[in-house]
């Protein structure tokens, strides 16, 4: 039996949870969660593990207010929370009366089927020692690399080259093929790593000014890493790492091919182009497709319905003085890219170059770089 604050217990969860397989996808251990109380220097914890077969978690030690036998059971994590989330007391009691069910008191008495603890498969194992660190990142630091990064990383789940974030020698890297993304500096010098950015949207729960440790770990058995290891005061995140294929040598080529041909510019007020962009968006079809034309002062967007011919239009004026006539040359790019490079910067004022010969737009952020393919129409 085991009594515990209710914020606590809801903290824990929402970190397992996001590493668990949906409802009927998996065998349920790989869709439940091991809770297991125990004493030390008289105090009595309770830890948290989940493992979803790809990625996993581990809590080492959250306080208990009360604590009586020790328990270590495996309960499924989505019935859990469907309590603890309708729960208005403080305070949850948890009891096993018997050799299935454990009783959940919060708000009247659930009754939820358990497996014994050990039944959790192997959480994947690493070193902590200092010389299998592969660095170090202030949490908030890391957080922001994130924000910036992962908008870019790929959907396609099948598209094994570029999938993840990749850092590599002091870089982060991201994209899908047609937009993408190399922050500079980011304070962690490495040979090749891409891994899941699901770790992106675990940490961001922690508390910022923590230190995140990373280092490589491995399935059991495996003789290669398969693990990026996130260390955040004792609790361990475990995301999965990809094969080395991340083009990170092809993407560095795009970013010094911009920066020798891409030498035409347009400079506008982000979050007015974000307006501009909603009022023209109410006219865009299927094809997803934006064209800019720079000059006069600011940039013209356009977009068009194929089936009634409508068009969208809305000139965006420059936040500098601008004074060249309009280009003899339009740009078109992915509506929805052009919205989400947009979206994941934080400056007031985006400055884009490209050149009319160009395959590829691009800005350069507090010296960061973002770019995106532009589109062959007929």
């Amino acid at each position: 039996m085991f009594k515990i604050r209710k914020e606590t217990l809801k903290f824990a969860l929402g970190l397992c949870s996001k590493v668990l397989a949906p409802r009927q996808a998996e065998e349920i251990v790989y869709r439940s969660l091991r809770l297991k109380s125990f004493i030390y220097e008289n105090n009595a914890y309770l830890a948290f593990s989940a493992n979803g077969g790809y990625n996993a978690v581990s809590i080492p030690g959250m306080p208990l207010e009360e604590m009586g036998d020790p328990i270590d059971i495996l309960v499924e994590a989505e019935k859990l929370v469907s309590i603890i989330d309708k729960a208005s007391v403080d305070f949850i009691l948890v009891e096993v009366i018997d050799g299935e069910i454990v009783l959940i008191s919060a708000n009247g008495e659930n009754k939820l089927r358990y497996l014994n603890g050990e039944a959790i498969p192997l959480l994947p194992i690493y070193s902590n020692e200092e010389s299998n660190k592969v660095g170090s990142l202030l949490l908030k630091d890391f957080n922001s690399y994130c924000k910036l990064a992962v908008p870019f990383v790929t959907v396609d789940v099948h598209n094994e080259l570029v999938m993840g974030l990749c850092i590599e020698h002091g870089k982060m890297f991201a994209t899908d093929e047609k937009k993408g993304v190399v922050l500079e500096e980011i304070g962690i010098d490495c040979n090749k790593i891409a891994f899941n950015p699901l770790a992106a949207e675990i940490v961001k729960d922690l508390d910022v000014e923590e230190t995140v440790n990373f280092y490589l770990g491995g399935a059991d058995g495996a003789e290669e890493p398969t693990h990026l290891v996130l260390e955040v005061n004792g609790i361990e995140i475990f995301v999965l790492k990809y094969k080395s294929h991340f083009p990170t040598v092809e993407i560095l080529s795009v970013k010094d091919r911009c920066n020798r041909e891409n030498t035409n510019t347009f400079v506008v007020g982000r979050l007015t182009t974000l307006q501009a962009l909603g009022r023209v968006g109410v006219f865009l079809d299927q094809n997803d497709l934006l064209g800019i034309t720079p000059g006069n002062g600011g940039i013209l967007l356009e977009t068009m319905d194929a089936r009634t011919g409508e068009l969208g239009k809305e000139f965006v004026e420059s936040d500098i003085n601008v004074e060249e006539e309009l280009l003899d040359v339009k740009i078109f790019v992915s509506f929805n890219n052009f919205r989400i490079l947009l979206e994941a910067l934080n400056v007031d004022v985006v400055e884009f170059f490209f050149s009319s010969n160009s395959q590829t737009m691009s800005i350069v952020s507090d010296n960061n770089f973002f770019f995106l393919t532009k589109k062959k129409v007929n």
